[in-house]
């Protein structure tokens, strides 16, 4: 759980969502939130137990080595073959060279 910390967001009005997130200390950011089976019953102290339930389980995948996403997608990143710019010229325009005559 290197940087992250997992928190719960509660409310006294039941009618709003309650969920769980985590918090990356380093980008003072929430990094994910979970709303799942927690919002289904109208209960507090119900909530509070999924809320606890889910808690436990993601800081348990957290210490297991998993890794949160941000919310942001990142974009692919290319695969480095270490070509320069003038042998990624020729090897792609041998491959479309190949494809138009197929």
């Amino acid at each position: 759980m290197k940087n992250f910390e997992v928190e719960i967001c509660s409310s006294e009005n039941i009618n709003q969502d309650w969920y769980v997130y985590i918090y990356d200390t380093n980008q003072q950011k929430i990094i994910q939130k979970f709303y799942k089976g927690i919002n289904v019953d109208y209960d507090a102290n119900n909530r509070r137990i999924r809320c606890e339930a889910l808690k436990e389980s993601i800081e348990k995948e957290l210490k297991s080595g998993w890794i949160p996403k941000s919310k942001k997608k990142q974009l692919p990143q290319p695969e480095d073959k270490g070509y320069n710019i003038i042998e990624a010229f020729d090897i792609a325009f041998k491959i479309f060279s190949i494809a138009n005559q197929i």
